[in-house]
């Protein structure tokens, strides 16, 4: 006699892949005489793939996205004869199918942020709600999700190019999908930056800046070549002002006080901020007598002190060296100072060597203090004193004065030396109590000495 076979029915998940084990169909199938059945496939499915086995074992693989009922049929067979046909059913179960992205791209100015639809083109087969869920930071700028779907791309500070940066969307229901978005940065010409300038002047001389002049300090971002536009002149004086940055200015007869013009810079594209360059005409000093110097804790009578300065300036900073001389009657005297080093005392010569360098363009000045040791009595109180080397602005002028009111100065004062331009430094004075002291060999280019008494 014939086997008997009875119909089967299974279920997958759409996408899924269905795998049945031995004895699979031929479970609930059989046979009168007992023998080993074997299954054969007669219709194979219609919506998916099947691999049925001799066993009754098989796999089926629903195609993608096919959600209903697909089923075959087969027969068992005992060696002699075959069952009648029996149909298996499968259930494909719907499933949730991940979403598309699909790339985007856009454009962008530079140093302008840009909101991007990404969504716009992605899509759920199963029309699930999408959210962008992951955002990966681009290398040239910032991004951000908007929660609408659009995020905005900001670039960063002057770049411009190609950037890119990718994003993730999640269908809600465990499915998610990436994709990458470009954006084309277009370069555009960033204004030049002017800023501002000041300078010093004598009254009754011509400051003459060359170039780069007021542009020395301006700046464009791209690089460009630069030139300068006169905006508004000074109103107490001349000024000629050139393309390269360059100009001269001549402070009207007797005006002291701050004049100003304004500029701007142009890159040939477009003109930066106004710029203002301050320039303050300062009154030439005339120089005042020294005084009568001197200190001590025993006599304060005969001590006696003059001091020696040379110099020259050489790209804004000032060297120099002096020789600081003093008198005593009665006991050796001996200098200090925490400043700078004295290179050489000669008790016998009664002066004391030194030298340094100050900076003097734009600079207050450099100063140091010296006090005197007499009879072992350091005198770091009030006999201390101080020497300074100014040069404000660069501009010096030619005096020498000591800043102390009329009297012996024993509780320290200010010894101030000053240049002006187009003369060298005064090279020597004294002011030593019945002496004084000269340079020959003027190595300054000028040499002056006061004659001093006692005040």
């Amino acid at each position: 006699m014939a086997p008997t076979s009875v119909g089967d029915s299974y279920t997958v998940i759409e996408d899924g892949t269905l795998v049945v084990s031995a004895p699979g169909v031929l479970a609930n199938d059989s046979d009168p005489g007992e023998d080993v059945l074997t299954a054969v496939l007669v219709v194979g499915p219609q919506n998916g793939a099947l691999v049925l086995n001799a066993d009754g074992s098989f796999t089926y693989v629903p195609n993608p996205n096919f959600n209903r009922t697909d089923s075959f049929a087969y027969r068992a067979n005992d060696g002699e004869a075959e069952s009648e046909t029996a149909v298996v059913t499968i259930v494909v179960a719907p499933g949730n199918q991940p979403p598309v992205a699909v790339n985007d791209s856009a454009t962008t100015c530079e140093d302008t942020a840009i909101v991007i639809d990404v969504l716009a083109n992605d899509f759920d087969p199963d029309r699930d709600a999408l959210t962008v869920v992951a955002l990966g930071q681009p290398t040239n700028g910032t991004v951000a999700a908007n929660g609408d779907g659009t995020v905005t791309y900001t670039p960063n500070r002057n770049f411009n190019g190609s950037d890119s940066f990718t994003y993730t969307v999640s269908d809600g229901q465990g499915g998610s999908a990436s994709a990458i978005v470009t954006v084309g940065v277009l370069a555009v010409n960033d204004a030049p930056v002017a800023n501002n300038d000041s300078y010093r002047v004598v009254s009754g001389s011509t400051l003459t800046v060359p170039r780069p002049g007021v542009m020395a300090n301006d700046s464009d971002a791209e690089g460009d070549e630069l030139t300068a536009t006169l905006q508004s002149g000074t109103a107490n004086g001349t000024l000629q002002f050139n393309a390269d940055g360059s100009f001269t200015s001549t402070p009207h007869v007797g005006f002291v006080g701050t004049d100003t013009f304004i500029y701007r810079v142009y890159d040939g594209r477009a003109y930066s901020n106004p710029a203002t360059v301050t320039i303050a005409v300062e009154s030439a000093v005339q120089g005042t007598p020294g005084k009568v110097t001197g200190g001590g804790s025993i006599d304060e009578r005969v001590r006696n002190f003059g001091f020696i300065v040379q110099g020259r300036e050489l790209n804004g900073v000032l060297s120099f060296r002096g020789n600081l001389k003093f008198h005593d009657k009665k006991f050796g005297i001996n200098l200090h100072s925490t400043e700078i080093t004295l290179l050489r005392v000669a008790p016998d010569a009664k002066s004391a060597m030194f030298s340094g360098t100050g900076r003097v363009n734009g600079q207050a000045g450099y100063s140091f203090t010296v006090w005197v040791e007499d009879h072992g009595e350091p005198g770091a109180g009030r006999d201390r004193f101080r020497i300074q080397i100014t040069g404000p602005g660069g501009f010096n002028y030619d005096s020498a004065r000591l800043a102390s009111k009329g009297g012996l100065l024993d509780k320290g004062g200010n010894i101030q030396i000053h240049k002006l331009p187009g003369h060298g430094w005064p090279c020597s004075w004294g002011w030593p109590h019945g002496w004084h002291d000269h340079d020959d060999g003027d190595r300054c280019g000028r040499s002056k000495s006061w004659w001093c008494g006692r005040y």
